[in-house]
């Protein structure tokens, strides 16, 4: 369609008025709707696990968080590029290919709420940087200068609608 362009491996600069650091990212694949003024991540990984095991490859490699800088991102691309604001669509998704075995590709959608919960992963971390860019202290975690001890806490193995 004529409404829809996609974007290779863009960069982006911008930044944060709380912030004392410029951000850059680099988008591997954007598309971009013109039309109805909205956005799509699309990113490629690749895996040595099999696919029904990047789940965890997702969240120990945090792509949840990843996934909402590069929405971040996306918006400021858009909003440069074409003088208005463009939403995130909720589709945004990674495409898996794994190295070793049957070498199969996979597509894996990105929900909402894991966007959001990466957002404040994401935004934490920005948090933690700027603290060190202001003290300029990079050997003290920013956990025990803030609370003055580290905590500890038990993963919780079953959920209970109760907790």
């Amino acid at each position: 369609s004529d409404y829809v362009e996609y974007i290779h491996e863009q960069e982006v600069l911008w930044n944060k008025e709380e912030l004392s650091f410029p951000l850059k990212g680099k988008i591997g694949r954007l598309r971009v709707d013109h039309k109805n003024s909205e956005f799509t991540i699309m990113d490629l990984k690749t895996t040595s696990k099999s696919l029904s095991s990047f789940k965890s490859s997702f969240e120990q490699y945090h792509y949840a968080r990843q996934m909402a800088a590069y929405e971040v991102a996306g918006a400021q691309f858009c909003k440069e590029n074409y003088g208005r604001a463009y939403k995130p669509s909720h589709r945004h998704l990674i495409i898996a290919v794994e190295t070793t075995g049957s070498f199969r590709a996979g597509r894996f959608i990105i929900r909402r709420s894991t966007i959001e919960e990466g957002l404040v992963q994401y935004n934490a971390l920005l948090d933690r940087l700027q603290y060190h860019f202001e003290t300029g202290d990079w050997v003290n975690d920013y956990e025990y200068a803030k609370d003055g001890a580290y905590y500890l806490w038990a993963r919780r193995l079953v959920a209970s609608p109760h907790q």
